[in-house]
């Protein structure tokens, strides 16, 4: 299963095609790449996986666009969670995702992988 993580390298192409389009600064980074801070907040993908393990009736469609917020959130901040133009660009975001093939299959085998559980550390 793939990991969500910045070395996967289509959410990595993400992110850099967002932060050039965006023109929205991000804080400096550290040399491991992390941003530095005094109290590193936890990713909203971070507590994705055990919501869609939790909560079954969530379909694909709904998974999907709950990670696609999820990376946005982790990529510009919470203070534009409820920015009414913030929904549409997850709307447009995912639009994308979905009109590539290999980014939607990839995209469907990481939510596959959330809602497992399985990692690439955790295959058998």
């Amino acid at each position: 299963m793939t990991r969500i993580s910045g070395s996967n390298p289509i959410l990595a192409a993400l992110r850099q095609q967002l932060d050039r389009k965006s023109g929205i600064k991000k804080a400096p980074q550290t040399k491991t790449g992390q941003t530095a801070s005094t109290s590193a907040p936890v990713p909203h993908t971070a507590g994705l996986g055990k919501k869609l393990q939790q909560e079954p009736e969530i379909d694909d469609d709904a998974a999907r666009h709950l990670l696609v917020k999820a990376l946005l959130l982790d990529q510009f901040g919470t203070r534009f969670a409820n920015d009414p133009s913030f929904l549409d660009l997850v709307r447009q975001v995912e639009t994308l995702m979905a009109n590539d093939e290999s980014v939607s299959a990839e995209l469907s085998t990481i939510v596959t992988g959330l809602r497992t559980g399985k990692t690439d550390d955790k295959q058998s």
